[in-house]
């Protein structure tokens, strides 16, 4: 079952909330161009997700581990994410 559905149908409520966040990002994204689909949905896992380790992300989105460290450096050098140490893991 996806995330859009409940045991009676579409969940038209979760649908809405998923294209509402999608175009708040979509619209912060307005300056930058040329945003490819893996960048859309990294940035869009990071939104609803919050903080995310770069394998989590990786698998996420179904991508290389070399891919994912460069997208998040571009991102992270474009000002459009952060990255923290994790305070669980003090080699991260």
């Amino acid at each position: 079952m996806s995330p859009y559905e409940s045991s009676d149908g579409l969940d038209v409520e979760a649908l809405a909330l998923a294209v509402e966040r999608f175009t708040a990002v979509f619209i912060r994204l307005a300056s930058v161009e040329r945003m490819s689909f893996t960048t859309l949905g990294v940035l869009h896992t990071l939104a609803g997700r919050g903080p995310m380790r770069l394998s989590e992300l990786k698998a996420s989105e179904q991508v290389t581990q070399p891919a994912i460290t460069q997208l998040v450096t571009r991102l992270e050098r474009d000002g459009l994410v952060e990255r923290r140490p994790d305070p669980t893991d003090g080699r991260a």
